[in-house]
């Protein structure tokens, strides 16, 4: 296994990085330069590989779903390092998620679904959102409401549509994730569709749609005809 001292001083992640870029580094030598140190007889190299043997196992997107916890079962890993790649890790989420200065166009079942695959499609249990939009379908706000088990989440009708009103929404798309990967929508999925679809002709919010994400795919009940939209 190599050390950082048996490295060239060009080979060395952080000089590497300096030199060449961060394109340039292997996925070890990122998570090394983010880990910061070893521990004695290991180096961080060697430390960083030991992350990717045991959770990454040469899949990057399992990333979206290591819990600090998780990485406390890797010799040498603390507190203080899964804390710090988690937070890393989530920042990257973050950045996939939003585009700079401009405002989502939420127009299309394909946007939201661009929106929330980097964030949703990883989680180990089901989440929803209510998108609040403007006129124009731009995205005013993406409200977590609920945060269930392995396969429900249970939204307040009410309170989801007190934030609309907050953020003056001209309409709203619902949005959860299936962690078994699979879209398809159930009945009750559907069923709180309907009840969302029914508060929304009263408070003049309607929703325009219900996209379901999964394992890098989705779902949009509107596209599949599964609700009945007031406009």
């Amino acid at each position: 296994m190599a050390r950082i001292c048996d490295l060239t001083e060009e080979e060395r992640p952080r000089e590497k990085l300096l030199t060449q870029g961060p394109e340039q580094l292997t996925e070890v030598e990122l998570l090394a330069l983010i880990l910061k140190s070893g521990i004695p007889g290991q180096s961080v190299i060697e430390l960083a590989r030991a992350v990717e043997d045991q959770w990454i196992g040469g899949d990057p997107s399992r990333y979206g779903s290591l819990h600090w916890r998780d990485l406390l079962t890797v010799k040498g890993i603390g507190v203080s390092k899964a804390a710090t790649l988690c937070a890393a890790i989530e920042l990257g989420k973050r950045l996939a998620q939003r585009k700079p200065q401009t405002r989502s166009d939420f127009s299309d079942p394909e946007a939201v679904a661009r929106y929330f695959l980097p964030q949703l499609r990883d989680l180990p249990q089901e989440v929803f959102y209510c998108c609040y939009l403007n006129t124009k379908n731009g995205l005013l706000a993406a409200i977590e409401q609920s945060r269930g088990s392995l396969d429900q989440s249970v939204a307040d009708v009410r309170l989801a549509m007190k934030d609309a009103i907050r953020w003056n929404a001209a309409a709203m798309i619902l949005v959860h994730n299936h962690p078994s990967g699979d879209p398809k929508p159930s009945g009750a999925d559907i069923t709180l569709t309907e009840r969302f679809n029914a508060a929304g002709e009263v408070l003049n919010i309607p929703v325009l749609d219900h996209v379901i994400i999964g394992a890098g795919t989705f779902v949009s009940l509107r596209r599949e005809h599964l609700f009945r939209p007031s406009v």
